[in-house]
């Protein structure tokens, strides 16, 4: 409840602009968060339910954000979810969509005014902070902040079909591989939208090999980051 009204207060009364956060970040010190990118196939739940769980056995309460952006974007715009999944999944609209898009609703905004939104509303999310924000854009929307860890999951393309051939079907392998291969394009493709540099992966804090590496070992060491950089 008092995270809904800290985003209500920042972003649908003030309408404060992204510099100025920016700016009040700098002047203040906020309280921290973790953002999670992740290949396709990557067990990003599983690792920021683990993590939500260590941390809130000795610390201040965190909480797990996700769908959250996406439906608190979509209230703010008074559009259904779903409309947003072309941003989200970084399609692209053309211009006839846009034409038939701002003769059929009143309320039509153009990408950049979407984007402006969710990049406010994802940085009032954090500032809030004790959240673990995963995907959505938070790595490079959020890449300049302090008091932040961003972490990139990945892992070799035959790792990743096992893992999910465990949760859905694929009349064939060929599918199988070009699902995967496009999922990742639109994930990469995503954070170059919202990044205003040239993209590199250097812009992560950690990245973990998941095909290598247990949910528990990276769950670990990153708590163990976490307590360095005195971010708990």
């Amino acid at each position: 409840m008092a995270d809904n009204l800290l985003l209500n207060y920042m972003v649908n009364r003030f309408k404060i602009e992204e510099d100025k956060l920016k700016e009040e970040v700098n002047i203040k010190k906020h309280s921290p968060f973790i953002t999670i990118s992740r290949q396709f196939g990557c067990p990003s739940g599983e690792i920021a339910k683990l993590l939500h769980k260590k941390l809130n056995e000795h610390h201040k309460k965190w909480s797990i954000i996700n769908k959250e952006i996406l439906e608190q974007s979509a209230k703010e715009l008074e559009i259904h979810p779903k409309k947003l999944n072309y941003i989200f999944n970084a399609e692209k609209r053309n211009s006839i969509d846009e034409i038939l898009m701002a003769m059929s609703t009143k309320k039509y905004k153009s990408d950049k005014a979407i984007r402006k939104i969710i990049k406010d509303i994802v940085i009032s999310i954090a500032l809030a902070g004790h959240k673990i924000i995963i995907g959505r854009g938070g790595v490079s929307i959020l890449n300049d902040f302090p008091n932040s860890l961003h972490i990139r999951l990945f892992a070799p393309l035959e790792w990743r079909l096992e893992q999910i051939e465990k949760k859905h079907t694929f009349q064939n392998r060929d599918k199988a591989i070009s699902f995967i291969n496009e999922m990742d394009k639109q994930r990469i493709n995503l954070i170059k939208q919202f990044y205003p540099k040239e993209f590199g992966f250097d812009i992560f804090d950690l990245q973990y090999n998941c095909s290598r590496i247990s949910s528990e070992e990276i769950t670990h060491q990153i708590y163990q980051l976490l307590l360095r950089r005195e971010l708990l």
